[in-house]
């Protein structure tokens, strides 16, 4: 379970990589508003994808050839089919309630654009088990040749101890 929980919060991170309304972009290296507008966008898709706890729809947001990087013992992701697997059997056994991503800065880097962020996540399982996890992450995004931005590698790290139980909202 605790590998489960992991799977789906690396991936959320990305995700869950992703900035939300109140995201401070202050420290952007540049000042493409186009593509800060994009991948906003593509966030708040990801964000609520994962909320209804819909696994096509967060593998979408991943390259065909992206790698999710595992933390704490999980396995990488490597590739959207696997990353749609492991997010099917992850939303099989909890839901996520809440998302906060919150993006720090945005580096264009050639092609590709660095997304470093904090995250938030709230858990329910079947069971009622309630979890916050917190961390910090960090997405390398790539413009696809259909003209979407597309997460090709993500990582992340967790705040510990974990907390049980809701997440404290806007902290």
């Amino acid at each position: 379970m605790r590998t489960t929980r992991r799977v789906i919060t690396v991936g959320l991170l990305v995700v869950l990589g992703l900035g939300s309304a109140g995201s401070d972009l202050r420290a952007q290296s540049f000042a493409d508003s186009s593509i800060r507008a994009a991948i906003h966008s593509r966030n708040r898709s990801l964000e609520t994808a994962n909320i209804r706890g819909d696994a096509v729809a967060v593998a979408s947001h991943y390259a065909i050839d992206a790698i999710i990087y595992g933390t704490g013992g999980a396995p990488d992701m490597r590739g959207r089919h696997e990353i749609e697997a492991a997010f099917q059997g992850v939303f099989a056994t909890m839901r996520t309630e809440w998302a906060q991503l919150q993006t720090l800065s945005l580096e264009q880097r050639g092609g590709d654009v660095v997304e470093t962020g904090r995250f938030a996540f709230e858990f329910h399982t079947a069971n009622g088990v309630v979890t916050c996890e917190r961390g910090t992450y960090q997405v390398t995004w790539r413009k696809g040749p259909d003209g979407q931005w597309r997460i090709l590698s993500d990582r992340s790290s967790y705040d510990h101890p974990r907390a049980n139980g809701r997440c404290q909202r806007g902290a």
